[in-house]
C-alpha cells in the first residue's frame, strides 16, 4: 500500500493521492497515510504536496516519525536529508521547529553534516 502511494506521490498530483486516500474510507488509515504522504512529499521536495497535506488533513508540521535507521525525523529534518532545500524553506516558512533533534542533532547541524558530506 505505501509504495503504491510512495509512486502516486512521485507523479505530484494531488487529485490522484486525494482519491488514493479517501478510498481507504477509514479515518485512522486515511490520516496514518496523509501523515507518511508528508514525509514523501518531504523526501521527494513538493510543495503542492506538503501544502496539501499541511492544510487539507492538517497534519502537524512537527510530526515525529521513525525513520528507517531508527532514528526520530520530522518532515524538515526529512526534506533537509534528502537536499530538498525548497522544501526545507516551505516548512520554515510554515513554522516547522528547527530546534527538533534527529539522528545529527537540530536541523542546522543536520543541513550542515548533509553539506559536508556531499563535498
Amino acid at each position: 500500500l505505501k509504495q503504491r502511494f510512495a509512486r502516486i506521490l512521485q507523479c505530484n498530483d494531488v487529485r490522484r493521492c486525494d482519491t488514493f486516500i479517501q478510498r481507504l474510507r477509514n479515518e485512522t488509515r486515511q490520516r496514518s497515510l496523509a501523515k507518511d504522504g508528508l514525509f514523501f512529499a518531504a523526501q521527494f521536495g513538493s510543495i503542492r504536496l506538503l501544502d496539501y497535506f499541511l492544510t487539507h488533513w492538517k497534519i502537524d508540521i512537527n510530526t515525529q516519525q521513525q525513520s528507517n535507521d531508527n532514528f526520530i525525523t520530522t518532515p524538515l529534518l526529512t526534506a533537509i536529508t534528502y537536499n530538498q532545500s525548497e522544501a526545507a524553506k516551505f516548512l520554515l516558512f510554515r513554522h516547522a521547529d528547527p530546534s527538533v533533534k534527529g539522528q545529527y542533532d537540530n536541523a542546522l547541524v543536520t543541513a550542515f553534516h548533509y553539506q559536508s558530506s556531499n563535498d
